[in-house]
């Protein structure tokens, strides 16, 4: 099953569309969190918002921005095939949704100006904050770039014994970072705030499918 079998989305006219996108993503880390324990992989049991200052939280936060940067990169080497190219931004997008809410970023707090009122207001100002860049590797690159500075807030590496506090605020900071360049890579991709909704939720209508399967 592939977002192309999934035909319809309800396109919702009254509740904001980047919130409704923060539910969905948590319905799917329910799952995706029992999944992940069953395999060994999952590295803390903590619920979401994690600990800043423990390192197994901090390990998870790196797997997270490293899962983004790997779609990124897909989508980069797909960028002569529009379709699969916006199928990995989607993707992309889904683990910067997880991350996010593992650090305890709202949707709220990616909103860099205010905005009208309106379902699709938030999600726009995304788009719109940042002008089209001149290529999707330019755009994924400066994600990818901020989500590095996040990960360089995060000092209890393996190899450390010392253990040291993260400046919590300057982490939430490079995070929300991240998303104002991720909105300009949507708007680089040519994608509308209805677009990037709709697509949002054909994947995770894929994803759902995928964890009742097996896959």
């Amino acid at each position: 099953m592939n977002i192309h079998d999934v035909t319809d989305v309800e396109i919702p006219t009254d509740e904001c569309w980047l919130a409704k996108m923060f539910e969905r993503q948590k319905e799917l880390m329910d799952k995706y969190h029992h999944i992940e324990r069953d395999s060994g992989l999952l590295q803390t049991e903590q619920e979401p918002p994690l600990d800043h200052h423990c390192k197994f939280a901090q390990a998870r936060f790196k797997d997270f921005s490293w899962r983004v940067t790997e779609e990124l990169a897909e989508a980069m080497e797909a960028k002569d095939d529009e379709v699969h190219m916006v199928e990995e931004i989607i993707d992309g997008l889904h683990f910067l949704l997880e991350l996010t809410i593992l650090v305890g970023v709202t949707h709220e707090e990616l909103v860099v100006e205010e905005v009208v009122n309106g379902p699709s207001s938030r999600l726009q100002n995304l788009l719109d904050y940042h002008d089209q860049a001149d290529s999707i590797e330019g755009q994924c690159w400066r994600v990818v770039y901020e989500l590095g500075l996040a990960a360089n807030c995060l000092k209890n590496k393996p190899w450390k014994q010392a253990h040291m506090m993260t400046d919590s605020n300057k982490f939430k900071a490079q995070i929300i970072k991240a998303w104002s360049e991720f909105g300009a890579l949507l708007r680089t991709a040519k994608l509308s705030a209805e677009e990037v909704f709709v697509f949002y939720f054909k994947k995770s209508e894929v994803n759902k499918f995928r964890q009742r399967s097996k896959y």
